[in-house]
């Protein structure tokens, strides 16, 4: 009598992973790594801010290319863990909003669960 149509759309969930999920995160860490090579006003530019522009660019790069996946999804989770408890100490590195970087941990959460997808260079742990 009822329709259930969860089971029909269950196959979107690994591609999901791999053509929405990793492009994504990648292009946010990309802008992330653009706006910490321009520091805001009234900061100077130091080491810190190549520091972050590196990880954050070598990040993406292996989100967008599913290399190692589950591995750069921990190091998301410990970077932007690691940006909300240091905000404070550098406000340069930290101008985009808490449900920004709430949002990111939850999306690397679920990367290192579900793993790459179906799209990837890297086969799940």
């Amino acid at each position: 009598m009822f329709y259930n149509f969860i089971p029909e759309v269950l196959w979107i969930g690994p591609l999901m992973v791999a053509l929405i999920l990793r492009p994504t995160v990648a292009l946010v860490l990309t802008t992330l790594a653009v706006r910490a090579l321009r520091p805001a006003s009234g900061f100077p530019r130091g080491k810190i801010h190549y520091v972050a522009m590196s990880i954050y660019a070598l990040l993406a790069l292996l989100l967008l290319l599913g290399l190692f996946t589950q591995f750069a999804a921990l190091a998301g989770i410990i970077v932007i863990g690691n940006l909300m408890a240091w905000g404070r100490r550098f406000p340069e590195l930290s101008r985009e909003s808490l449900l920004l970087y709430i949002l990111l941990e939850a999306i690397f959460l679920c990367l290192l669960v579900t793993g790459a997808g179906p799209l990837a260079l890297d086969s799940p742990l």
